[in-house]
């Protein structure tokens, strides 16, 4: 059993049965008996971690990863396999090797003739081989890489955080993407057969080329001001821009718009199934004939539109205050919205309603997951294929739900009784005052946090994760690690 003392998954194992929310520099030397400064490096670390059955998982991707960063900000990196040392199940170095081949130290590369794909990450290598057959090359944090080299058949290319100034003509290209959080590239090349552009951060690309192929366009961040004409664009994406006018693109199909708040209009297209907008000065949205998901948020939008074939609608932060009939939808999230009626949606399996005036709920007989926070909604209805319970709302009782296998109470002070959910997994109490928890006996998940009411916890034979915080009343717990747990509830008290 892994307990924590907090929702940070942070667990270093059966043998270090209590983590405070800290952050990693500590989380780790805490696992090793005490809590060191973050400039304190673990010298002999090999004969503490033989005590302890840390998963293989955390040793690769949180422990080392910390000593090498520690290692490498104070200028010590020598070796750090004689800090590290050896874990007592590594005899075979199968730990240590694996985590080295992450670890890449290459400075210089070689010459593969049948090359095809290349991808280099975080490496110190600073210049590209002639490949002449490669069509794949990917270049991440490599800082000391300045310079492309021309390769004829290279069809994807992918540059993040590299310190390349300048592309190369690449006739065949057909997917780019440029993530540069810097000013290095200034102007993009002509690709004739470019499907797919992605500028993430390129404050120094001012204007698009024309890509009379491009189908796929994500623009975030950056100085462009204006699109072009993409007759074949099926895909546009774009954030925190200073762009102020969509064109016609007649073969879109989805379409993302958040943080621009130049643009006030939208287009009419045909064929757009996905629209998502946020954050705008867009007042009134179009007929879509075949939209299926629609988000809205932080926008002028007061109406609705009939969209026939909808089946997920997402409304936050704006001023809508009436629902349309959608008789397909399945997906439903409404927050912080002046919406006070719900509709009758027959095939609706999900729904989300977060700080609204609706106070009464509807029949959904496909309904499976349910979330409820901030709401006059004093009662909800019976479900009996609910699924996954969420509340944090002023429900008196709540129904039996014969499938529900995860339910959450947050603040519920007016309900004080369980129901007995025989499928129920996952359980998690915040500021309620219920006062008996029941027998769950395939639990495997328990949460509770300031619940003054609880004294005593049944015995759950699965339960594989327990979470508990200042539930002063709390006597004790029956479990196998019957003695780590009473240590954990002495220490829970005196807080």
């Amino acid at each position: 059993m892994e307990v924590i003392d907090s929702k940070e998954n942070y667990l270093l194992g059966r043998s270090v049965p209590i983590l405070k929310a800290l952050p990693l520099y500590q989380i780790i030397p805490l696992a090793l008996g005490r809590v060191f400064e973050k400039a304190d490096i673990p010298l002999a670390l090999g004969s503490v971690f033989e005590k302890a059955d840390i998963p293989f998982r955390i040793i690769i991707h949180n422990i080392l990863p910390y000593l090498q960063y520690e290692c490498n900000k104070n200028n010590n990196f020598d070796d750090i396999k004689t800090l590290f040392g050896y874990f007592k199940s590594d005899y075979s170095r199968k730990i240590w090797l694996i985590w080295r081949g992450l670890c890449c130290k290459i400075s210089e590369l070689k010459e593969y003739p049948l090359l095809t794909s290349l991808t280099i990450n975080n490496c110190k290598i600073n210049e590209l081989k002639e490949y002449p057959l490669l069509t794949s090359l990917t270049l991440i944090y490599c800082r000391k890489m300045s310079e492309l080299k021309e390769y004829p058949f290279l069809t994807s290319l992918h540059i993040s955080c590299c310190d390349i100034s300048e592309l190369k003509e690449y006739p065949l290209l057909t997917s780019l993407t440029l993530e540069i959080y810097g000013d290095k590239i200034s102007e993009l090349e002509e690709y004739p057969l470019l499907t797919s552009l992605t500028l993430d951060i390129c404050s120094s690309v001012s204007e698009l080329k024309e890509y009379p192929l491009l189908t796929s366009l994500k623009i975030w961040k950056g100085e462009i001001r204006e699109l072009k004409e993409y007759p074949f664009l099926t895909s546009l994406k774009i954030k925190e821009t200073d762009i102020s006018e969509l064109k016609e693109y007649p073969f879109l199909t989805y379409l993302s718009i958040y943080n621009c708040e130049n643009i006030s209009e939208l287009n009419e297209y045909p064929l757009l199934t996905y629209l998502a907008i946020g954050d705008c000065k867009i007042s009134k949205l179009k007929e879509y004939p075949l939209l299926t998901y629609l988000a809205i948020g932080d926008c002028k939008i007061s109406e609705l539109k009939e969209y026939p074939l909808l089946t997920s609608l997402e409304i936050y932060r704006c001023s809508i205050s009436k629902l349309k009939e959608y008789p397909l939808l399945t997906s439903l999230d409404i927050s912080s919205c002046s919406i006070s009626e719900l509709k009758e949606y027959p095939l609706l399996t999900s729904l989300h309603i977060y700080e609204s005036k609706i106070s009464e709920l509807k029949e959904y007989p496909l309904l499976t997951s349910l979330h409820i926070s901030l709401s006059d909604i004093s009662e909800i209805k019976e479900y009996p294929l609910l699924t996954s319970l969420d509340v944090c709302a002023e429900v008196i009782e709540l129904k039996e739900y014969p499938l529900l296998t995860s339910l959450t109470l947050g603040y519920c002070k007016k309900t004080k009784k369980l129901k007995k959910y025989q499928c129920l997994t996952s359980l998690t109490i915040i500021c309620c005052r219920i006062r008996e928890l029941k027998e769950y006996q395939f639990l495997t998940s328990l949460t509770l946090e300031y619940c003054d009411k609880i004294s005593e916890l049944k015995e759950y034979p699965h339960l594989t994760s327990l979470c508990i915080r200042g539930c002063r009343h709390l006597k004790y717990i029956i479990t196998e690690n019957k003695e780590e747990i009473q240590k954990y509830i002495k220490k829970l008290k005196k807080k």
